[in-house]
């Protein structure tokens, strides 16, 4: 945490909710693994849409106080979700047996073409032709990728014979992936997934097809995650898709 917020600690929300608040704060209590004993101060600062947002300001806040131990006393459960993930020096280059483990045959790689031109992708594209798979490669991925990006890799998928999909890159490859996985398994169109009250907000109905995200950057955290993030241009905003 940086020095501004100790001795107390900062939330950030998008709407003032005193549980989502508690919450938020005991996480960060357990993440850092400090004990405090003073009062943690916040701010509200008002939104042009009317709902306020903590502000982190324990040296000047007056609006909100509230004590660790009121914070916490009704939290006694706790869960945590997480993709299995394998690391490691040449982790990488299994690649081609995850995919086999995983029983993908044909795969749909969403390469970053950056990653691509400085030769990192080529190993492990090998990799996964020497365990048998049939690749198709697919390099047209946006940095911020946009929902026509994400329409066009969608459109790719779909026209391939595919059972699976690898990600070689950043958040905008594996994001990429994730919804071309997502639009081309269960089909509709990408604002059907889109969150709620931009888009319609559907689950999918079942689980997707394999996909292995192999990230080239410490970024984003895409390949750990449900969401996908992209911009819609003509709405001049930027959501995501999530079934959680």
């Amino acid at each position: 945490l940086p020095p501004e917020c100790l001795p107390g600690l900062s939330v950030w929300s998008a709407r003032y909710d005193p549980t989502n608040v508690r919450r938020g704060v005991f996480a960060a209590l357990k993440r850092v693994s400090i004990r405090v004993n003073k009062r943690l101060f916040f701010e509200t600062r008002p939104t042009p849409g009317g709902t306020s947002i903590p502000v982190s300001a324990p040296h000047r806040a007056r609006e909100v106080s509230i004590s660790v131990s009121e914070l916490t006393a009704n939290e006694t459960i706790f869960t945590i979700e997480a993709t299995p993930v394998k690391f490691g020096a040449g982790a990488s280059l299994d690649a081609g047996w995850e995919l086999k483990r995983l029983g993908v045959t044909r795969a749909f790689v969403v390469v970053d073409p950056e990653v691509r031109a400085r030769g990192v992708a080529a190993p492990i594209l090998e990799s996964m032709r020497a365990a048998g798979v049939e690749l198709t490669e697919y390099g047209d991925v946006e940095t911020e990728p946009s929902i026509h990006a994400f329409g066009r890799a969608v459109q790719a998928a779909r026209a391939a014979n595919i059972d699976g999909f690898v990600a070689i890159g950043g958040g905008s490859a594996i994001d990429t992936a994730k919804v071309a996985n997502l639009v081309s398994t269960h089909g509709g169109e990408i604002m059907d997934y889109v969150n709620a009250p931009v888009g319609r907000g559907l689950k999918p109905p079942s689980s997707l097809r394999p996909l292995l995200a192999i990230p080239t950057t410490p970024g984003s955290g895409s390949e750990a995650t449900t969401v996908a993030i992209l911009d819609i241009p003509e709405l001049k905003i930027k959501t995501g898709i999530s079934h959680r």
